[in-house]
């Protein structure tokens, strides 16, 4: 039964034009970004729905994610800047440093990978701030590092992870830093070896 219930909404979700703020917030909106068709050289053509084979393969279990956005700011050398944001229907809206925003096609299989890596990493365990505000959290820090941010709305829940990579020494440290490069990978952003 719950499997009949993912699989319906999925497809009404997938049968939308274009996503609407409940599928997760549009970084051309909040951030003024222009838009363009995607010449990334790691665009990908693949088709916009979620495919039956893509759904019977997703346990009905599987958390339901409406979006996951990570993003990583500058550091004090050269680090990547990007913010890309997943969408349920396989849609990456990604925004790298000094580009407009292009918009990439992933398979509806990628999606449901990362709504298999949320759950494995067991991401609405981590603190919404790791940074040095919060001395329990970042009992050490070191300046001049980027931070990188996960945004996400699992389960009717949003969540946000702040995370400056400065700080060290914090319980958590090795599973989020281990979260962020699995989403960079999987997320399949070409600079995902680069941080």
């Amino acid at each position: 039964m719950q499997r009949a219930i993912f699989v319906l909404l999925l497809g009404l979700i997938g049968c939308q034009a274009e996503p609407t703020q409940s599928s997760g917030p549009d970084p051309a909106a909040t951030l003024n970004y222009t838009t363009t068709p995607s010449t990334h050289p790691a665009a990908k053509k693949a088709p916009a729905l979620l495919t039956e084979e893509s759904v019977e393969a997703a346990p009905a279990d599987l958390p339901a994610v409406d979006f996951i956005r990570l993003e990583r700011g500058p550091c004090f050398g050269n680090c990547p800047v990007f913010q890309a944001t997943l969408l349920k229907n396989g849609e990456l809206q990604l925004r790298e440093r000094n580009q407009s925003m292009q918009r990439i096609q992933r398979t509806p299989t990628d999606f449901l990978k990362i709504a298999r890596l949320l759950e494995q990493a067991n991401v609405l365990r981590f603190a919404s701030h790791y940074d040095p505000s919060n001395r329990k959290l970042c009992p050490n820090y070191r300046t001049d590092h980027p931070t990188t941010s996960i945004s996400l709305r699992i389960n009717g829940q949003s969540h946000s992870i702040s995370h400056y990579h400065g700080c060290v020494g914090f319980t958590d440290e090795a599973a989020l830093l281990k979260l962020e490069a699995d989403l960079q990978q999987a997320m399949q952003l070409p600079f995902a070896n680069e941080s």
